[in-house]
């Protein structure tokens, strides 16, 4: 926000370039999104029923998903890396045995 005067001399604001800052500032970022009509009414009115705005619901939908997402993604990461490093052992372990002389 700018402070300037107009031809009068009246002091005037200019917000231009305020929502940038504002956007900014809460790390944010605007888009465009097209949903379906009835997808936007369901969000209108369970965000009415959680006494908040639709997009904050959305945006909280969003997160949640988001979150779960690469919290799923992870687990299954760490799984197949345990996978992996169990076959490795057990591969071992069998190379292990079958180098062993056999006892007389």
């Amino acid at each position: 926000m700018t402070k300037s005067t107009n031809s009068g001399g009246t002091p005037e604001l200019n917000f231009h370039g305020i929502g940038a800052q504002v956007d900014d500032a809460l790390a944010m970022q605007l888009i465009s999104i097209r949903l379906p009509k009835s997808l936007i009414e369901d969000f209108k009115l369970l965000a009415e029923l959680n006494g908040l705005g639709y997009q904050p619901l959305m945006r909280r939908i969003l997160t949640r998903w988001a979150e779960c997402e690469k919290k799923n993604l992870m687990n299954e990461v760490i799984a197949e890396r345990r996978r992996t490093a169990a076959e490795e052992r057990s591969r071992a372990e069998e190379d292990g045995q079958s180098d062993e002389p056999e006892a007389a």
